[in-house]
């Protein structure tokens, strides 16, 4: 009768003294085998945490594989046709070259060349941003309305960025053409 009411009692107590008086205090942590710092839920947790932050890095690592694939897939021209939309300094004499072989394009004679030195800023330098200034160049170019046209049409399809600032004109037909005043900024990088 022993073995079948009372050790069935004193296993089942037993079985819940284990539960209640080791196992349990183990998963919250407490008790005379836990630290009281960490249990097994906030360790499972803590793991969960963990391996979203290792897929989350996988997928930026393979983001950035994928960038500089595409990066490195810029060719030289790319990169140099980049470097002259917006150049990192401005060479005065290759501007100048740059407004005379347009204006030669367009059947335009240029003269009275003005380079002037502008740091107005585009961007804000304490946020990091990379700062944009502008060179203003004053100029005029002498020849017929059509070609002035399309001289203005090639400026504005130029690889550099030059825009008009201000423009005046007189006509001069009997000097060999109108007389156009301009200024043009062009951009950089500082």
């Amino acid at each position: 009768m022993f073995v079948q009411i009372i050790l069935p009692i004193i296993l089942i107590l037993a079985g819940g003294g284990v539960y209640f008086g080791l196992t349990d205090p183990i998963i919250r942590g407490d008790g005379f085998l836990g630290d009281g710092k960490s249990n097994i839920v906030q360790l499972r947790n803590e793991k969960v945490a963990l391996n979203k932050a290792l897929k989350d890095a996988e997928a930026l690592a393979e983001r950035s594989a994928e960038l500089k694939t595409k990066v490195e897939a810029i060719s030289a021209e790319k990169i140099q046709r980049l470097d002259d939309f917006l150049p990192d300094g401005v060479d005065d004499l290759q501007l100048v070259v740059d407004i005379n072989n347009i204006a030669g394009r367009s059947n335009m004679k240029i003269s009275d060349v003005e380079l002037r030195k502008s740091d107005k800023a585009r961007a804000a330098e304490a946020e990091g941003k990379p700062m944009v200034a502008t060179v203003p160049v004053s100029f005029t170019v002498t020849g017929g309305y059509a070609d002035f046209k399309n001289f203005l049409n090639d400026i504005s399809t130029s690889l550099r960025i030059l825009e008009v600032k201000d423009l005046s004109f007189s006509n001069a037909e009997a000097k060999g053409g109108n007389s156009y005043q301009m200024t043009v900024e062009t951009y950089w990088l500082k």
